[in-house]
Formats: structure tokens, C-alpha cells, sequence
């Protein structure tokens, strides 16, 4: 599946989801999450008995006004950060996964006649994306992927469309080049928080039809909740504002988030909250929203399944690995593709 102004080959785009790492092809892979606070990394290789193992870890801070919301404002200070991070790494990875913003993707499904060639495939999908997307498309990074054939109408495929806005890609792709990284997937930050919640899997087994694990995202500046039912993120909203010294208000709006989930999807039961991000860590903070929710809270390792690669001192302190956690996923995915 490749990226497509014009439908010119680069990156792969956005939220082509394996359901396994056994078609994994990456040597070495890499996952580079830009947050609003922080650059963090997480690379992945092979251990000495055959597992995928984490075997690179690294974080660094951003002054504020770099990113905004997932746009780049201030590149050269990025660009900064992002090189003296990769400097860090002892071996150049072979793949690597960057995100956009969930609300920057737009994403659409269509029925078009099997057996099209690539290119006449190509053609209809571009025609296909100017009855909806809000943009020219020569501004839009426009792709596809035929999942399958169409359900209950012969003769036809289901095609996948993924589309963001052509400069928001191209910043992600010149950030990349700068640091001699080979950039290869552009996913969504739902699609990595997805893939890093399933490896790390809830402490007390899988999940039934009926229930559903939510994962919150505590950053700097925003709350995100996202919630897993069957294998698949079933809602994402988020809240601007987040925790500061006084928990009640951040408190607040998780148990806020938490309810429109359920009035939304009244048949499925929450039966926990993982917690990611860099605010995730702070004290007091799982217990907070375990007596708000009255819900079992787990501050999230996303390295809890992994090996631990050679060189590598340690991995992050679980109480810290959470900041580690849209990271992960971007690696795992890099991995996968």
C-alpha cells in the first residue's frame, strides 16, 4: 500500500492493521512517537534466543510551541532533537513507523469491479476520494488497500481509502530524511496505541465478547481515551486540559470520557483502564481514577512481553515505561509491515 500525491511511491499511510508479528520482515525496526512534550523512541531487534526484543529506549523533551495538536511548527528544533535521539542508537533500524493525529486521517471504504490493474485501481480511488474529501488532491496524501472481496456483491473488492493532508506527510517524511531514517509506515496514534495495548494484553486475560479494556492517554495538554472491544479500538474522544497539581479536574474528565462510552455502547462492560503517557506516571494518579471509575487502573508497560535486547542496560521502571506506550506501537508496526 503506498502513499499516493499523485500516486508517487513512498511511505506506506495509515491504519493497515496486522493481526500478528509472525509476518514480521523488520531486522530492525523502529517507532518514532512526536508528542506535544516529548520525542520518544523505541527500536526493536532480535534477542540472542530468537524473540523480539526492545533494544533501544529513548526519550527526549520538546519546548512548547514545537508541536501543536500534531502539527510541526517550529521543524529545525524538531529536527534537532530527532537526530541527536537517533545518534543514540548503536545500529541504524531497517523500518520505521511515524504518526498522525487520529482526526488528521480521514478514512473511507469502497466497492469497485475485481480485477482491476493497479493503476485503473488507482484512477477510480482518486475519483472515488474527490466526492469526499475536503480538500484539492493535490494537497492530499491519498491511499489505498483492497481488503477483500465485497460482502454479498459479486464481481466487486472492498477497498480501504486513507487521506491526510499532503503537508502534514511531507514534514513526517523530510523529518526522517534529516535523520538518515528509513521512514516506511505512517500510521495513525490510534492504530499504535491499539497494536501496544494488544501485545501488552490486560493482567487478568483476554477480554470477552461483551467487555472492553480502555486505555487513557495522559499528555501535557489533553486526555485521550480509547477503548478496545473484540480485537479493535470501538471509540476514541479526547478532552483538552489535563492533570495538574490538583487531580480532581483530570479526575473528573476520565470518569466524564468513561460515560459517554458506555451511554454510546450500553451492551459493553469496561472492565479496566490502562494508563499511557508521560502524565500517567505521577503520583497519585491511578489511584485517583481508581475510586473515581470504581474500575481496576494499571499504569501500562508496554514492554511487559518483550525481551530485552542485548546492550540495552535496563528497560524503563514500569512506572515509567507508560510514556513509552504510542512508541511502542509505532515499533511494533514498523516491525509487522
Amino acid at each position: 500500500m503506498n502513499l499516493r500525491p499523485s500516486f508517487a511511491k513512498t511511505a506506506r499511510l495509515l491504519n493497515w492493521r496486522p493481526t500478528g508479528l509472525g509476518r514480521a520482515r523488520a531486522n530492525r525496526a523502529l517507532g518514532l512517537d512526536i508528542g506535544s512534550g516529548a520525542v520518544n523512541l523505541v527500536a526493536l531487534g532480535w534477542s540472542a534466543r530468537g524473540a523480539i526484543a526492545v533494544t533501544a529506549c529513548e526519550r527526549s523533551a520538546l519546548a512548547p510551541g514545537v508541536v501543536v495538536e500534531g502539527q510541526i511548527e517550529q521543524f529545525e528544533e524538531l529536527r534537532r532533537v530527532v537526530q541527536s535521539l537517533v545518534a543514540r542508537l548503536e545500529r541504524r533500524p531497517t523500518r520505521v513507523a511515524m504518526a498522525l493525529p487520529t482526526p488528521s486521517v480521514i478514512l473511507r471504504r469502497a466497492h469497485f469491479r475485481a480485477g482491476l490493474g493497479q493503476d485503473e485501481l488507482a484512477a477510480f480511488v482518486e475519483g472515488e476520494a474527490a466526492t469526499w474529501a475536503p480538500f484539492p488532491l493535490d494537497e492530499l496524501a491519498l491511499d489505498f488497500t483492497v481488503v477483500g472481496a465485497a460482502a454479498g456483491v459479486a464481481g466487486e473488492v472492498e477497498v480501504l481509502m486513507a487521506a491526510a493532508r499532503q503537508d502534514r506527510v511531507q514534514a513526517r517524511q523530510a523529518l526522517a530524511q534529516a535523520a538518515g531514517l528509513n521512514l516506511t509506515v505512517i500510521d495513525t496514534e490510534s492504530n499504535a496505541a491499539l497494536l501496544a495495548l494488544r501485545a501488552w494484553r490486560p493482567p487478568d486475560g483476554q477480554l470477552a465478547t461483551d467487555e472492553a479494556l480502555a486505555l487513557m492517554d495522559l499528555g501535557p495538554g489533553s486526555i485521550t481515551l480509547r477503548v478496545m472491544a473484540e480485537g479493535d479500538i470501538a471509540f476514541e474522544r479526547e478532552h483538552l486540559g489535563s492533570f495538574g497539581q490538583d487531580l480532581a479536574p483530570g479526575v473528573l474528565a476520565v470518569s466524564r470520557l468513561l460515560q459517554f462510552f458506555q451511554a454510546g455502547h450500553p451492551g459493553r462492560r469496561v472492565v479496566g483502564v490502562a494508563l499511557a503517557g508521560e502524565v500517567a506516571c505521577r503520583s497519585g494518579v491511578a489511584p485517583a481514577v481508581a475510586r473515581m471509575t470504581g474500575l481496576p487502573v494499571w499504569v501500562m508497560d508496554p514492554f511487559a512481553h518483550l525481551s530485552r535486547g542485548e546492550g540495552l542496560a535496563g528497560l524503563p521502571d514500569p512506572q515509567v515505561a507508560c510514556a513509552y506506550v504510542q512508541a511502542c506501537g509505532l515499533a511494533l508496526r514498523a516491525w509487522a509491515s
